[in-house]
């Protein structure tokens, strides 16, 4: 690892060692708040790579699996302590890498702190069952053991949390790791796996490889030698992965895209509504699998509501997410969220507020499109932007159900098919 100007020239982490692309092929990591940034620049790696991580891992897991579990849950509690040192360092770094606003960054941090304490204290939990044979004479029992070689693959609106849920977990059941960090976040992928190392996991357990989903990312899925696959990311590639994971017998575990919704009933408070509308759409950028960017809001507190949200998200401060006062900042928009984010306005009931893009950012628009021209896509695709579009006529997946009436709420919650996450309390109801 060295560093290039203000950039640090990255490689492939296998076996404890850094390591160009076998290709020599390289990419780089700018920061959203100022595109003439490189915060790194990293191998773009094939499957040549991903074949040296593999056998990296293969090699390291034996010695791994026969270490005792309370020895690796040492392991992962320090690691989660260094963490809990860095905190500050790696909010920061999150932000330049990102976008994430730093507040929201700390709190990435804090999750995969939270995880690495939690599952520490299952190094002394993992349980197995002795349970009565048919057979006479005999006895049978479980016992957890773990599958090989695992591969992860993470994206990159929580890069530190999301590694932490897939990484602590497996490496605790003794299992070896590959993992493919999503390009656009890769330096802090990188730090988490080396908080890991520094914390005394041995050589090869856990190994970074750099690149693009179609080429590290697919050769990871597709590689005989790896048993499993954690895979974070949208629907269409989930597809793919599971596809593939099924044709080889793989475990596969997947935790995909959503397009969540925020129902008003007409007794709702307003204002309550509001703040939980803007939280759900504009926190973390709306760039979360459960961010809630739609809106079904009933007739008599449609205007109001409209009214109030719009004037609420004309008020969100963008900017760099380093500076304490910037409320949102979208990074890493790709082109068809540009399309959808941004649409050219046909008319002022298309996009009810607009603000300019700024200059050399990748910042979308925290946008209120209404149904007036409710295209298929934005209503039913994860756009991962800042934008919240208005339905008033149509019930269908929900985040929550803002009403007075418990009465409305269960009515709201009974006929569908698929409940709330999250049942969200209103104003109470006047006293007669």
């Amino acid at each position: 690892m060295t560093a290039v100007g203000s950039a640090l020239d990255v490689g492939n982490l296998i076996n404890g060692a850094f390591r160009p692309a076998g290709s020599g092929r390289t990419f780089e990591s700018r920061n959203p708040a100022n595109s003439d940034e490189v915060v790194g620049v990293f191998p773009r790696s094939d499957a040549a790579d991903v074949d040296a991580a593999v056998d990296a891992a293969r090699a390291a897991f034996d010695g791994w699996r026969r270490t005792p579990w309370p020895s690796r849950a040492a392991i992962i509690l320090r690691a989660s302590e260094l963490l809990e040192d860095r905190k500050e360092e790696l909010a920061r770094l999150m932000t330049r890498e990102m976008g994430k606003v730093l507040t929201e960054a700390r709190g990435d941090v804090q999750e995969a702190i939270d995880m690495g304490k939690f599952i520490a204290g299952q190094g002394r939990r993992a349980f197995g069952e002795t349970v009565p044979s048919e057979l006479r004479d005999k006895w049978a029992m479980t016992m957890r053991q773990p599958f090989g070689v695992v591969g992860c693959i993470t994206p990159w609106n929580f890069p530190i949390a999301i590694p932490s849920w897939k990484i602590f977990p497996a490496i605790m059941a003794g299992n070896a790791v590959v993992i493919k960090p999503a390009e656009d976040t890769p330096l802090c992928a990188l730090r988490f796996v080396e908080a890991l190392e520094d914390a005394g996991l041995p050589a090869g357990v856990v190994n970074v490889v750099f690149g693009f989903g179609e080429e590290a990312g697919a050769a990871l899925v597709a590689h005989p030698d790896v048993a499993a696959i954690y895979f974070t990311g949208s629907v269409d590639t989930g597809r793919i992965v599971s596809e593939t994971c099924g044709r080889m017998l793989k475990k596969c575990s997947l935790e995909l895209g959503g397009k969540n919704a925020i129902v008003v009933l007409d007794d709702a408070d307003v204002e309550l509504a509001v703040d939980g509308a803007l939280w759900g759409a504009f926190g973390t950028a709306g760039q979360r699998c459960t961010a809630s960017s739609r809106l079904i809001v009933e007739h008599g507190a449609l205007d109001q509501f409209t009214s109030r949200l719009v004037q609420r998200a004309s008020h969100l401060r963008l900017g760099d997410g380093l500076d304490e006062k910037a409320k949102a900042l979208t990074a890493k928009l790709d082109a068809l969220e540009e399309k959808l984010v941004n649409p050219k306005v046909k008319s002022e009931q298309d996009v009810l507020n607009f603000q300019p893009k700024l200059d050399h950012q990748f910042v979308g628009i925290a946008s209120v499109v209404s149904s007036a021209d409710a295209a298929p896509t934005k209503a039913s695709v994860e756009l991962y932007g800042q934008l919240k579009q208005q339905l008033d006529d149509v019930l269908a997946e929900l985040n929550g159900v803002f009403a007075t009436d418990l009465a409305d709420f269960n009515k709201a919650v009974r006929e569908r098919d698929i409940p709330p996450v999250a049942v969200l309390p209103a104003k109470e109801p006047a006293r007669k």
